[in-house]
């Protein structure tokens, strides 16, 4: 005599074609790529600030960047709509909305501008 499946949930779970080592593509496949670099208007990096992914769509999430020396990020997200914020000591806050497609990489290089509303003369 056959086990018995108390539901279809559970035949779905354990006849599934994506269960097991399969699952691992199917994840990257449901992601897409954010990557970039900040720098200032002359090209040098910038790795110290606030950079924060923020999205409402479906469920709400804030997602931290980290950057390496050279002002550069890369992360992996699901499909939907994103804006990026960006601020550091002595440049122009910068924003950007964005979209994130399943295994399409977006790729920003952005540019920070001075604030000369910071610079003070003594």
């Amino acid at each position: 005599m056959g086990r018995r499946i108390a539901s279809h949930e559970d035949y779905n779970l354990h006849h599934s074609p994506f269960r097991g080592s399969d699952t691992g593509l199917l994840a990257q496949a449901a992601t897409g790529t954010l990557q970039g670099r900040i720098s200032d208007s002359l090209g040098a990096a910038i790795s110290r600030g606030f950079f924060l992914v923020h999205s409402e769509e479906r469920d709400k999430l804030d997602q931290q960047l980290t950057l390496n020396e050279n002002g550069e990020f890369h992360i992996q997200l699901a499909p939907r709509l994103y804006d990026l914020f960006v601020g550091s000591v002595g440049f122009v806050p910068y924003a950007k909305e964005f979209r994130i497609e399943a295994g399409k990489p977006v790729a920003l290089k952005i540019k920070l501008q001075v604030d000369m509303a910071s610079i003070t003369e003594d």
